[in-house]
């Protein structure tokens, strides 16, 4: 199996948010997850990203997070990755 997510998060001139994205894997199957993220900032907002990757003894698990950020925007990434083999 091969799996490829996309998620595309925008935050708005001065807004601010909390995202917590998680992939979990329960099959047995081998398989390959190729999760793409796509951050991006406006001016004077504020981000706080976590990633949770959780995968199966099969799985083989890459993760790309790819960030736009414009004036004055902050972020903070957090990420957290269990079981599986991961990239």
């Amino acid at each position: 199996q091969w799996i490829s997510p996309q998620t595309h998060i925008y935050v708005e001139n001065n807004a601010a948010a909390t995202i917590i994205e998680k992939t979990l894997i329960v099959s047995d199957n081998q398989s390959c997850v190729n999760a793409q993220t796509y951050l991006t900032l406006y001016a004077n907002s504020k981000l706080q990203y976590y990633r949770f990757d959780i995968g199966a003894k099969q799985t083989y698990t890459f993760s790309n997070l790819n960030v736009i950020q414009h004036e004055s925007s902050e972020l903070g990434i957090h990420g957290y990755t269990a079981k599986g083999h991961y990239h």
